[in-house]
């Protein structure tokens, strides 16, 4: 699992890519950008583009343009302290299938 800092990372270069895909070949680009701040070896290059590349499409293709901060503040709170739905659920489904092969 990446970091959130990378996460960042890699989605500023991609917002940077929709800010000049009407004028740059975004494959030149991200080669471009990696061969002037060298972000990644060579070797690692091909990952490199891959990310890059998928999250730009992604920012691209965006349809939403923002959330709700309190409520994405309480599911941040949520995941740190454990009491996230999404758990809860899958904790409440593994009770009931649990009981369901007993």
């Amino acid at each position: 699992m990446a970091s959130p800092f990378l996460d960042a990372q890699l989605h500023t270069l991609a917002r940077h890519l929709t800010q000049v895909d009407n004028r740059v070949d975004v494959d030149k680009e991200i080669k471009y950008l990696n061969d002037t701040y060298n972000f990644v070896p060579q070797e690692r290059f091909k990952e490199f583009h891959h990310d890059v590349k998928d999250l730009y499409e992604f920012e691209r293709d965006r349809k939403l343009s923002k959330v709700s901060p309190v409520a994405f503040a309480k599911f941040k709170l949520d995941q740190v302290t454990g009491n996230a739905t999404l758990e809860s659920h899958d904790a409440a489904l593994n009770a009931q299938l649990g009981s369901a092969g007993a």
